[in-house]
C-alpha cells in the first residue's frame, strides 16, 4: 500500500500483522531449512521474488493443513464406519494418503529432494488443527438448550 510521502523499498518486505504467528514462524522455519536470509537487500527484483516466495510458501502451508485436516477427517469417518460395522473393515487406497503424495508427479525433481522439503512443511504443521473447538460461552449455550429440551 503506497500512501503519500517518502516510501522505503525495504517497506515491502515486511509481513502484514494480520498473517498471523503460526505462518510468520512457518515462514521463517521454511526460509532457514531453505538456507535463504529473512532480509534479502531489498533490491527492486528482490523485493518482488522474495515477496512471491514468501506467498508461496504460506499457500504451500496453508494447502499442507487442509491435506492434514482431509486425511484426519477420512481416518475418522472409516472408525466410524469400521464402528457401525465391526465385522467389515474400509481400506483406505493409497492414493488418498498423505505420505503417497509427497513425490509429486513431476520426475523433475529427485525423490529425496521433494520429501526432504515435504518433511519441512510437516515439521512446521505437524498437527492437525480440531476441527470442532468450541469457545466456553458456546458450550455453556449449548448444555443450556439441551436442559431446555429435556424439559419439554
Amino acid at each position: 500500500l503506497r500512501t503519500s510521502g517518502v516510501a522505503v523499498r525495504s517497506h515491502t518486505l515486511k509481513l502484514p500483522p494480520s498473517l498471523g504467528q503460526k505462518k510468520v514462524k512457518a515462514i521463517e522455519h521454511l526460509l532457514t531449512e531453505l538456507n535463504i536470509d529473512h532480509n534479502p537487500m531489498p533490491l527492486e527484483d528482490v523485493c518482488g521474488s522474495f515477496n512471491d516466495l514468501r506467498s508461496e510458501l504460506v499457500t504451500m502451508y496453508e494447502l499442507r493443513i487442509v491435506l492434514h485436516n482431509y486425511v484426519f477427517e477420512l481416518q475418522s469417518l472409516k472408525h466410524q464406519y469400521e464402528t457401525l460395522r465391526p465385522t467389515q473393515s474400509l481400506a483406505i487406497p493409497a492414493v488418498l494418503n498423505a505420505t503417497s503424495s509427497n513425490n509429486g508427479g513431476s520426475g523433475e525433481e529427485s525423490p529425496s529432494k521433494t520429501r526432504a522439503f515435504s518433511d519441512m512443511l510437516d515439521n512446521v504443521a505437524s498437527t492437525p488443527s480440531t476441527p470442532n473447538r468450541k469457545r466456553k460461552a458456546a458450550l455453556e449455550q449449548s448444555n443450556i438448550l439441551k436442559k431446555i429440551k429435556a424439559r419439554t
